[in-house]
């Protein structure tokens, strides 16, 4: 079951971005942001990778950024505040969450999706619930660099009319899916379902 958002969020699109991809979050491992960056390092055209976040992978991201000349196309911010963040998502191209661990319900992706900002996501775990390939962004298989790239490329080369479309379904999904209101009807459900289960095995 997916999370909800809370009650504060403004579900509110921006269609005025820039050319730049955008990964926030924790800098570890399991999140894939080696695989991403690999892969952007192959991106063709103008656009930009910004990395916000901190974690135990940090130095070895600003390492191999330095080794391999990628510090103008690929952006290593750090941790941000609220509002900075918020700022970055809502102007991004679009959002990648890369992990190759099994991602239950991300808040990563439900502030993303909120804000009418398509996502390209590993299909692990929860995701492919929350991103619907083709609709309000991109699946691919988690690890998979050659995959992730030719998802990266779809959005950076879709038209104007194709990428507003998309960007309108992530804000209304995000409506439909995240709002505390359809989270406790779906909880509800839930505990009914296992109520009367109970019921029927005792017998009454």
């Amino acid at each position: 079951m997916i999370n909800f958002l809370p009650y504060s969020t403004e579900f509110r699109i921006n269609l005025d971005r820039e050319d730049y991809f955008l990964f926030f979050g924790r800098l570890s491992f399991e999140k894939g942001i080696l695989t991403l960056i690999k892969a952007f390092s192959k991106m063709p055209g103008s656009a930009v990778l910004k990395i916000a976040g901190n974690g135990p992978q940090f130095g070895e991201i600003e390492d191999y950024l330095k080794q391999n000349n990628l510090e103008n196309r690929i952006q290593l911010l750090g941790f941000k505040e609220r509002e900075q963040m918020d700022h970055l998502i809502r102007k991004a191209k679009c959002v990648v969450v890369p992990s190759e661990w099994y991602e239950n319900g991300p808040y990563t992706v439900m502030e993303t999706l909120a804000k009418g900002v398509p996502v390209i996501a590993s299909s692990n775990g929860g995701l492919p619930e929350m991103i619907i390939d083709g609709y309000n962004g991109y699946l691919f298989k988690a690890g998979n660099g050659e995959e992730l790239l030719r998802k990266m490329k779809m959005v950076s080369q879709v038209d104007k009319k194709t990428y507003e479309k998309l960007c309108l379904n992530a804000l209304n999904f995000a409506k439909e899916e995240f709002q505390g209101e359809k989270y406790i009807k779906d909880i509800i459900k839930v505990y009914v379902k296992l109520i009367n289960g109970s019921n029927k095995e005792l017998g009454m």
